[in-house]
Formats: structure tokens, sequence, C-alpha cells
């Protein structure tokens, strides 16, 4: 049998939820709830038991007919009792249902119950309450993990207040030269290059609802994985009363998420101000873009290194040839693929052009970034694993086992010895941890061995199911982990703020991947971040991090892009976790594992200008300090003639056996300045520094209640006895003073955020139940259009006898055909019908909807617009079962 479901939104929430463990009942509930549900005015009378019922188990059974678990049809129709039974009761219920749909707290001093009652009805308000529903009948906790954007967002900007969006100066330079380049110059592509954890997102979003949306642009931004659309979702709608700053008559802000975890593209509209999708979505739904495409359009690739890959590319074409005039912005902290040519094929693709860029080296002598302290660990590992595996046992249990499993196990277990003990030993200077494993085996083992030995810890890769791993991290963000093992998921885009150390326990040749394991951990104290990152290096990655910390974007010519080569299809198989542990406990070590440590922090920065470079500086880490100090004493006893001693081997004389060496470009700044004023640049530390840090000086003025009139002069004072350093470092005294009063504005918004968000009502249609087909008649139309008048193998298609929610259509074996009586009406077009007539045709040689299924679908006519009113549209209508 074949059901087609009516729509996605009547799937039961367990269906979706496959980490949950207890299974829902509604004898959790008390009885006077389950009553005034039963004998509610809106319960069918052949719901109603014939005869009053006491016993609580009993009541259960019919509220289990009524709907076996609470769906959004369910939380609409009994809203006022959820509402007057259980939130009245359980007030901190309330007040979390209510955070989770309006995105905001409950403002001090209002009643959350009113606040509730009186909230128009929409897809967010019965969806979450049948989520809490569900919550309370299973006790698993769920409203935590429920996107706030499974559905469509629409926001009522006349009602709705946002706290101010403070920049820093560099994000604020940031989005004063995307105005100029896109909307001043028009130009029609730009990358955007900051480092991960500098606030590309926020930056980028804040451009675009104070300058693009406002000017009548869509945004359609894509990411490549469906973890990400949250984040970028809530930027939007966090900050989306900007719109108004530019433009007061705005009324309304709509937002559609789409992918996997989130709404069908099918729900998208052109009417949405911002569409994000998963690029797989996109991909896959090509067809089903056009329509939701508005009159100006702004394409906006999240982590854009991966916008020259075949998908990404196919999706901006579709766009590009649909619509003229379309700008691309590209985001990213890696503007370098895997090779040179992908690097400078992803330059042409936003037109070599690089809007604005600012580098890390930049950013943590501002804060934004944590300092690093980069630990480069040695290991001289002198034993070998001691194999005692009974592999019989395990063949007989899972099957054939690979010579390699046994082998990659074993080599994870030594590897793991020496990550164990290292944490273990620095466990309260490393704080949260984020551990970059090698593959599954380690990932697993790793994990294992932490939990053995005390830690909080677990594991992510994306072999284990979505859901489970957006648990974890929500786990790990809200200190209910110490540690976190995964394979690459969180290299792009996660937002762990609090992160102090990353461990990078496997080589890679990416350099961009690289910074972006090392980026999860450079969050600095002036984006909620850590004072200090420990970068703890098993792979010997100095040399790369190095060089990013100011990179240089050179590029050439790209030429064509290389054809992609066919790649065999070989079956990947894969084996149960179970196996990896019972191998894993059947290896032990004979001998010690040897482990060094070699520790390199920023101590402070040499201050540069060159004709060419203009005012630089140079990073200077623990260990430099002495060749440094030589290479200038070298400098300022060089007396006459033309120098001509290369950085190269001034490196190799002032530097010789330094663990972590500068980079050659430092040398060459460093000498050109010599060179150009004859004089060493000027040295500062940062402990000089930090003690007139404009967060610190916020801090100071808060905690010591000085008044606003008293602020300018108090900061004048520290300004003029440090003017040297504080010129250096933040610009002129009214700089200075700026980037303090931002800090202040970030501290008192931290303390009592002022942001109230008010969605709009679900939007509803007149329905009309009035029978006005002959289904017979359609379903010769059909044949006789898409079969050439005959098809055979069908002995009836028929109306169900009454309305129903469960599906559009459903194939039984032997060809019956029962299409819902529910599209018999003239608010339902004639062609909506036929085109799920055909659809259940098609069942009768393939009852699953897979590819070769909807290549045959996709031939009915007009079908993108057949199946986007059953998926959107119907879901509109105003009708009661």
């Amino acid at each position: 049998m074949a059901t087609d479901k009516l729509t996605s939104s009547n799937k039961n929430i367990d269906e979706e939820l496959i980490i949950m463990t207890n299974k829902f009942s509604w004898e959790n509930f008390d009885y006077n709830f389950l009553r005034e549900i039963v004998y509610n005015h809106k319960t069918p009378l052949e719901n109603r038991p014939p005869a009053p019922v006491k016993e609580k188990e009993r009541l259960a059974v019919y509220v289990d007919n009524i709907s076996p678990e609470p769906t959004k049809n369910f939380a609409k129709k009994y809203r006022i009792v959820i509402e007057d039974m259980i939130f009245k009761n359980y007030p901190e219920v309330a007040k979390r249902v209510y955070e989770h749909i309006t995105h905001s707290e409950l403002e001090e001093g209002k009643n959350v119950l009113y606040e509730l009652c009186t909230m128009a009805t929409s897809a967010q308000l019965t969806e979450t309450y049948a989520a809490m529903l569900y919550e309370l009948g299973s006790g698993n906790e769920f409203l935590e993990y429920l996107s706030q954007y499974k559905y469509p967002v629409n926001i009522d900007l006349r009602k709705t207040t946002s706290r101010e969006v403070p920049l820093y100066d560099f994000q604020e330079e940031a989005v004063e030269k995307l105005r100029k380049d896109f909307i001043t110059d028009q130009l029609s592509a730009g990358l955007l290059v900051m480092p991960t954890g500098s606030g590309k997102t926020r930056t980028a979003t804040y451009f675009l609802l104070k300058y693009m949306i406002p000017n009548g642009y869509q945004v359609i931004w894509l990411t490549h994985r469906h973890m990400l659309v949250d984040q970028a979702a809530d930027a939007f709608v966090n900050n989306c009363s900007l719109i108004t700053e530019a433009n007061p008559k705005a009324k309304s802000f709509r937002i559609t998420c789409v992918s996997g975890q989130h709404s069908s593209i099918r729900e998208a509209d052109k009417k949405d101000n911002v569409i994000i999708i998963s690029v797989q979505s996109g991909f896959r739904n090509i067809d089903y873009l056009y329509p939701i495409l508005g009159r100006k359009v702004i394409i906006v690739i999240d982590e854009a290194h991966h916008s020259v890959a075949k998908s990404y590319k196919k999706v901006v074409e579709a766009i590009c040839h649909r619509k003229r005039g379309v700008k691309r912005l590209g985001l990213t902290a890696t503007p370098v693929r895997g090779s040179d040519k992908e690097s400078q094929l992803l330059y042409d693709f936003f037109f070599k052009h690089i809007v604005y860029d600012i580098s890390m080296k930049e950013l943590i002598l501002n804060k934004v970034l944590s300092k690093p302290q980069f630990q480069k660990v040695e290991t001289e590992i002198n034993f070998e694993p001691q194999i005692d595996v009974d592999e019989e046992k395990l063949i007989r249990r899972y099957g054939e086992l690979p010579a390699s499993v046994v082998h990659k196990v074993a080599e994870s277990s030594k590897r793991n010895k020496l990550i164990v003990n290292h944490y273990l030993e620095n466990k309260a200077k490393y704080g949260k941890t984020l551990i970059f494993a090698l593959n599954v085996e380690h990932c697993v083992t790793l994990n294992d061995d932490l939990r053995k030995a005390g830690v909080k810890a677990d594991y992510i890769y994306s072999g284990r199911d979505a859901k489970e791993n957006e648990r974890i991290i929500s786990d790990f963000k809200n200190d209910k982990l110490d540690v976190l093992v995964n394979i690459n998921i969180l290299t792009e885009g996660s937002d762990v703020p609090t992160i102090k150390t990353v461990f990078l326990t496997r080589p890679t040749q990416s350099e961009g991947l690289l910074m972006q394991m090392i980026g999860r951990g450079m969050r600095g104290p002036k984006a909620q971040g850590t004072e200090v990152a420990y970068i703890v290096d098993f792979c010997d990655k100095w040399e790369t991090f190095n060089k990013w910390l100011s990179p240089e974007w050179i590029m050439g010519e790209a030429g064509e892009m290389p054809e992609e080569k066919k790649r065999e299809n070989r079956p990947v198989k894969t084996y149960p976790l179970q196996l990896l542990s019972d191998i894993y406990k059947g290896i032990t070590h004979k001998g010690d594992g040897v482990l060094s440590l070699v520790e390199g922090a920023p101590i402070g920065w040499y201050e540069c200008h060159t004709p060419s470079n203009g005012d630089t500086k140079i990073l200077v880490f623990k260990g430099q300090e002495e060749g440094f100090a030589s290479l200038g004493h070298f400098l300022n006893l060089w007396k006459t003639g033309i120098f001509n001693k290369t950085c190269q081997s001034l490196l190799n004389a002032h530097f010789t056996d330094n663990d972590f060496p500068p980079k050659l470009r430092d040398i060459d700044i460093f000498v050109r300045h010599w060179l150009h004023s004859k004089t060493i640049p000027e040295y500062h530390e940062f402990a000089d520094v930090d003690k007139f840090d404009p967060m610190a000086m916020a801090e100071n003025i808060v905690e010591n209640n000085i008044i606003p009139a008293d602020i300018p002069n108090h900061l004048r004072k520290h300004y003029e006895e440090n003017q040297e350093l504080i010129d250096s470092v933040h610009g002129t005294f009214s700089d200075y003073m700026a980037k303090v009063m931002d800090c202040m504005k970030a501290l008192f918004e931290g303390i009592k955020p002022n942001r109230k968000i008010e969605l709009l009502p679900m939007e509803e249609i007149p329905y009309k139940m009035e029978p006005v087909y002959n289904i017979q008649q359609l379903y010769m139309e059909v044949v006789d259009e898409m079969f050439g008048g005959s098809y055979s193998g069908i002995e009836f298609v028929e109306w169900t006898p009454k309305p129903c929610r469960e599906y559009f259509g459903v194939y039984h074996s032997g060809g019956r055909i029962f299409i819902n009586s529910l599209l018999n009406s003239p608010s339902v077009p004639r062609e909506v019908v036929k085109f799920v007539i055909y659809h259940e045709l098609l069942h009768r040689d393939n009852l699953y909807h897979n590819k070769e299924f909807r290549k045959n679908e996709h031939k009915y006519p007009g079908y993108v617009e057949w199946d986007r009113f059953l998926d959107n549209t119907f879901e509109k209508f105003d009708f009661d079962m």
C-alpha cells in the first residue's frame, strides 16, 4: 500500500524524534485535563464516552482515539484547554513555551498566561504547544531541541522591538564597504573574508537587513549543513527591526528555512524576505526554486569556499538563469579550496573581488579573538598494541570483518592513551575542550576512554543521527559536557563561544580545514568567549597556523575547471559501533608513551611602518623575543653598503632551533621598517595593553558606578598616561572612548535584553466543502492525457467516504485507489485533483517515492504549481475536522 500524506505537518512528533527513549502516553496527564478534552464541544460525538467516565486510564484511551499523540492540529483545536488546564497551573512550562515562540525572554512584570492567550494562532504556536504536550507526556526533553524555524516565520514589524545592534569598529567598516560596493557602486559580486569567531554572519545579516531588504532585495542564503540554518535564521530574526530603520513603513518580515529538518521548499514563497536553503535541498529541487524567487535577488553563500562545488554552482546558475541582475555575496574565513586551481576558481566565482578582509592577528590584538596558546605535543611512542581479540566470535556476531578494522582500532588505542593522559593532567587549565578525531574508530574509542576516566564527554560524526548530533552539541553549549569529540562536523559555522581548548589529533593537508578547526576555540572575551585559547597540536601544524595569522590573498587566472573524475560507486560497508567497542576491549599495551610539550603564546608585538605595507603589526610569540632582539642588534651594527641578506638567512641565523619561528614575511617587514627609518620597530607587550583594554575599562566604570558625566574625564586620564600604546592599538582618544562605550552597551545588553518579537497570525483561507468533481471523469481525463487513453490494472478510483487528514490519496494492492474527499471542493483547482490521481496511478508500478518515481511524476504538466498547492496553500485552508 502506498499512502501519501495530506501535509508534512501531520507527521506525529515521535516519527521525527528517534533520539527519544520514553514512550508518550496520555495517562501522564491529570484527570481534569483529559476530561476537558474528551467532553469538549470540538470533540466529535463518536469520540466521546456514552456514559460518564471517572477513571483516568479510560479517559486516556478516549483521548488516544482522538489523537494518539499531540499534533499541530490537536494543539490548534484544543488551544484554550491547554492554556487553561496546563499553562495556568504550570507557569514555568508556560514561560518556556512563550520564549520558544517569541525568540525572546518574558519582560519583567508581564503575565505569561495573558501573553500566550492573546497571541495570534501561528504555525510556531501550535507546533510549540504540541511539542510541550509531547514532552509532558513522555518525560523526554524535547522543546530545547525543536527548531524554531520548522515552519515559515512571519513577523509583525509594527509590534516588534529590538535592542540596538552593536557592531565592532571592524564590522562597521565591513558593512560600510558592503553598502558602497553593492548599493552605491552596484557591483554584482564579492567576498567578505573574516576569521572564524569574528562575526561574519552578524556582519552580513546587519548589512542585508539594513540595506538590501529595504531596497527590495530577497535574500537567498545557501548553506551546506542544516545545522547552520538555525544559526543564520537567528541572526535575521533577532535583528529584523533594522529593516524599519531604513523603511519605517515596512509591515512584516518573512523568513523560511528549507532543509530536511525544516520546511519543505514548497512552503517557501516569493513574498519571503529571506529564504535560507541547505544546498542539498536546493540542488534536489531546482524546479521548485523558480516560483519562490522575488523581483530582485541577492544570493549569499555561507562558507563560500564550497561555492565552486557542483551542487552550489548548479543552484546559483539556475537562479541567475531565471533572474537578471542577481547579486552574489560569499562569506568565508578560508577562501582557499583544496587545490590552487580551485582557489582561483573561487576568486573568479565572485568576480575577483574581495569586499573586505581582516586578519586574525588584528582581531587577537583587539581581543575579539582569544590569545592563542599554541602547544606542540611531541611523542615518542615505544609501545606496541597487544591484540587479544576473538575474531571468530566477532564474525559470528557481526559478519565478515576486513583485516584493517582490528588494526585501525588498535592504532586508535595507542593514540588515545596519550591524548587522555594529557587532557587529565591539564583538565583544570583546558576547560571546555573540542577534539578533532582521525576517523570513526578513533572518535568512538577516544570517547569511551574519556568516559572511563570520569570525563563528561560525548562524540558526534556525520554517520550519527542528525537530531542526536544536535542534542549533543546543545549539551556541550550548555555545559553538560566538558569534552566533545568529533570528525569535522564542528569545523564550520557551529557556534560554541566558550570553547577554550582545541585538540588537533588528526593530520590534514587542507589549510582551510585546519584553520576552521583552530577557529572553533578562538572566540575572544569581547565576543563572549575566552581570554586564552589553547591549541594542542599533535600534528606539527605551527607553520600553517602562523601563516594564517596574517594571510596574503594572491590570485592568478583560474582557467577552466578540470573535469570531475567519475567515481566508481562502490558499496560502503559500515560496522556497528558496538563492534568497535568489543574489539577495543581486547587491546592492551606494553611499554610507555613518552610525551613532551612545547608551548608558544603571543606575548607582544612590533609596531612597523613601511612605504609598501603602511602600518603593520608583527605578532611575537613566546620564544621569538630573543631572536627578534638578536636580529635588531645585528641591524643596528650594520654600518654601510648594500644590505644583501635574505630573509631566509636572517631567519636561520637568529631563530636557530626555535620551536615556533616567525614567518619570512614578518622578517621582511621588520627589516624594511629598519631600512626605511634606520630604527628598530617599537615593541609592546600584551601585559601593558591589558591594563587599558576597552572591555576591562567598561567593567571598571560599571563596578565603580561612575556617572555618565564623569566618564570622559575618567577615560582621558588613562589615555594621557598611556597615549602611545592606546593610539597604537585603538586609535585616537575619540576612537578609544567609542570602543569603551560600545563595550558598556554590550555589558548592559547581556544583563537586560529588551527585544520583543510579535508573530503575525497564521494565514487562513476560506474553504468551501461542496462536492463539485466527478471522480470518474477526472480519472478518465488523466488516462487520456498522460497514458494515451489506456491504463490497465486499476480496479477503481473513488472518493473516500468522508474527508480525512491522513493523506491526499492512497493506493491499495490490486489497483484500488481512494482520493481524499476533502479535495472535492471548489476551493481546490481541478488540475490539483488530477495531479493526485496521476500520482496514485504511478504507484501501480512503483510503491516507493524513489528517484524513478519522481522522474515520472514530474512529467505531469505544471507539477510544481500543483505540488506547491498541496504542500503550501492547502495547509492554510480554514476547516475543522
